[in-house]
């Protein structure tokens, strides 16, 4: 599913629960459903889960909606890429430390800055 992450928050959010409702919902916690809706790699999603979330989450009830979000999100999408230098130039402007940005984008710091 392109768009898995945001796809289940916007599913989450048209059937007004809280992510910690969402969470009692299907079993899980609420750190593990806020990384698969944020795309965080390190967290993992069986097909299963990914069934019972869309089933508690109507999914076939909103499924034209979804896909109409889906193509808007699609076209308004666009990537940015930094080179080292400039992301840290960035962070120093900002007058962030590399820990806060790392919580910012919600990546590890190894990922933002790799040796």
């Amino acid at each position: 599913m392109k768009n898995r992450g945001a796809t289940l928050r916007r599913l989450r959010e048209l059937n007004k629960l809280s992510q910690r409702d969402a969470a009692h919902l299907v079993n899980c916690s609420v750190g593990w459903l806020s990384g698969i809706e944020n795309d965080i790699p390190t967290c993992k999603i069986t097909d299963e889960k990914l069934a019972e979330l869309l089933s508690k989450y109507n999914y076939d009830s909103y499924k034209r909606d979804i896909q109409g979000w889906l193509s808007r999100v699609n076209s308004h999408r666009q990537e940015f890429t930094f080179e080292g230098a400039t992301l840290k130039y960035l962070r120093k402007k900002s007058g962030k430390s590399l820990e806060e940005v790392a919580d910012l984008v919600k990546m590890s710091v190894a990922q933002i800055a790799p040796n």
